[in-house]
C-alpha cells in the first residue's frame, strides 16, 4: 500500500469515528459545521434546510470547501468539490438517524429537508504525529529542514 493509500483509508477512518467538517460554498466567505453522512460507496452527503445559505446558495454557485480536523487535532484535510441536492429517497432512508430526525419535525417528509451530496474527487490531507512540533524543532537544530519532512506526512489522495 503506498502512502497516499494509507493516508486515504485513515482518512476515512478518521471521518467516520467524527464526522464534523466546516463546510461552505465558494465565494461566499463562510463555512459552518455540518455532519457528514458517509455512504457505503464512500461518498458524503449532508442533511440540511432548505431556507439555510448553504441550500439557497446553490442558485449562485455549487462550488464548495470543506475542511476537517479530527478530534484528537492530528488528522487534516481540505477537500474542493461541488454540491448537489440529491433528495433520493432511498438515499435518506440509508442515511437516516435518531441524530438527524432531531432536527426535521415531519422526520423524512419534512418539507424542509434537504439532502445534499459533496461531488469531490481529491482531498488535501495531513497527518501530524505524536510529537510533531518537536520533531520539527529537532530536525531545525540538527541542520535538516522539517518542511522536506513534514512533506512525508501530506498527500492528495483520490477519493
Amino acid at each position: 500500500m503506498t502512502d497516499e493509500q494509507k493516508l486515504e483509508s485513515k482518512f476515512w477512518d478518521f471521518l467516520e469515528e467524527s464526522p464534523f467538517v466546516m463546510l461552505g460554498l465558494k465565494g461566499s466567505g463562510f463555512t459552518r459545521p455540518m455532519t457528514a453522512q458517509i455512504d457505503k460507496d464512500r461518498q458524503i452527503y449532508f442533511f440540511a434546510s432548505r431556507s439555510d445559505e448553504l441550500v439557497t446558495g446553490l442558485a449562485h454557485s455549487t462550488d464548495a470547501i470543506a475542511t476537517y480536523a479530527s478530534k484528537g487535532h492530528d488528522f487534516f484535510a481540505s477537500m474542493k468539490g461541488v454540491l448537489v441536492v440529491n433528495n433520493d429517497r432511498e438515499k435518506i432512508d440509508r442515511l437516516w438517524s435518531v441524530m438527524i430526525s432531531a432536527w426535521y419535525e415531519q422526520g423524512k417528509d419534512d418539507p424542509d429537508l434537504v439532502l445534499l451530496r459533496f461531488d469531490t474527487d481529491r482531498a488535501d490531507v495531513w497527518e501530524a504525529g505524536t510529537g510533531s512540533a518537536v520533531k520539527a524543532a529537532w530536525l531545525k537544530l540538527t541542520g535538516r529542514d522539517p518542511k522536506e519532512q513534514s512533506q512525508e506526512d501530506r498527500a492528495q489522495v483520490m477519493l
